[in-house]
This record gives C-alpha cells, sequence and structure tokens, in this order.
C-alpha cells in the first residue's frame, strides 16, 4: 500500500519547466527479510531486482519478490510490523 500510494502521487504531478510541462512515473522494488536471509542486505538486493523487473516489464509499477525468489503483489505490504 505506501509503495503503491508513493507510484500515484509521482503519477499524479504535473511538472513544469521552461519546455512545457509533462509528467513523470516511477517503478518501485519491494521485498521482505526472511528467515533464510543473513542480513537486510539480502532483501534489498530482491527489492533492487525487483525495481528493474518492475522497470522492464511496464514502467509505473510496483513489484515484489520474497526470499524464495517469486514474484509477490508488493501492494500488501503496509509498513506495520507483526504483533
Amino acid at each position: 500500500m505506501i509503495a503503491e500510494h508513493i507510484r500515484q502521487e509521482i503519477a499524479n504531478l504535473v511538472v513544469v519547466s521552461a519546455g512545457g510541462t509533462f509528467g513523470i512515473t516511477v517503478s518501485i522494488g519491494a521485498s521482505v527479510l526472511g528467515g533464510e536471509d543473513g542480513g537486510w542486505e539480502e532483501a534489498m538486493l530482491r527489492a533492487d531486482r525487483a525495481m528493474y523487473r518492475a522497470k522492464g516489464a511496464s514502467r509505473n509499477a510496483v513489484l515484489g519478490i520474497a526470499p524464495d525468489g517469486a514474484e509477490f503483489d508488493a501492494n500488501g505490504i503496509t509498513g506495520r510490523r507483526p504483533q
């Protein structure tokens, strides 16, 4: 949800410059820290791969890669910690 909200807000921006107006988009990659991960660096590398996949697939998208390598809908990530 957080990443999709950011993507939508950026897509709604109108940039005004001396050359005219234009819009911008963003592709966002996400991952989660898995129990098998040795540290946060592995999750960051997956998020980086997810961003490039999102950019290559359609641009202006949000994509997640799980610790097992499977793609997932990153819109379910809310930023809250489990209790």
